[in-house]
């Protein structure tokens, strides 16, 4: 995988957020960051197609990124600022609720929740174990 920004800039009105910002970033685990109003959301906001560009463009492993697609998004795991849940689910609740958004087949859903509670439960118990 590989994701490439090249001269990413948003502006609001005379404000700039991001001004011809460039990256490359290939398949880990990154952290954005930086003093507040540098653009970290605005940046994020724009690879997760939550927010346009105003100007530059996006390209996923080559072709050009001009609207966000489900292929595409699945790719991306997104942890917004301040994350959005109801208190009431359950932890199964919440990833069948994710899981719908996502478009995962009804049938495959269980499996899928499964699994993850599986290793869940496997980290807890080896953290517990751990001292």
């Amino acid at each position: 995988m590989n994701l490439t920004l090249y001269g990413i800039t948003k502006r609001y009105g005379e404000i700039y957020a991001l001004k011809d910002f460039n990256a490359e970033f290939t398949e880990g685990l990154y952290g954005i960051l930086g003093p507040n109003g540098a653009g970290k959301t605005t940046l994020v906001s724009i690879i997760v197609g939550l927010v346009s560009q105003s100007s530059g463009s996006l390209a996923y492993d080559g072709n050009n990124l001009d609207r966000i697609t489900p292929d595409y998004l699945e790719k991306i795991g997104y942890l917004p600022q301040q994350p959005g849940y109801y208190r009431n689910y359950t932890a199964e609740e919440f990833l069948h609720y994710i899981a719908v958004i996502k478009g995962i087949s009804k049938r495959e859903i269980t499996s899928r929740i499964d699994e993850v509670m599986s290793t869940l439960n496997y980290v807890v118990s080896q953290k517990r174990s751990d001292g």
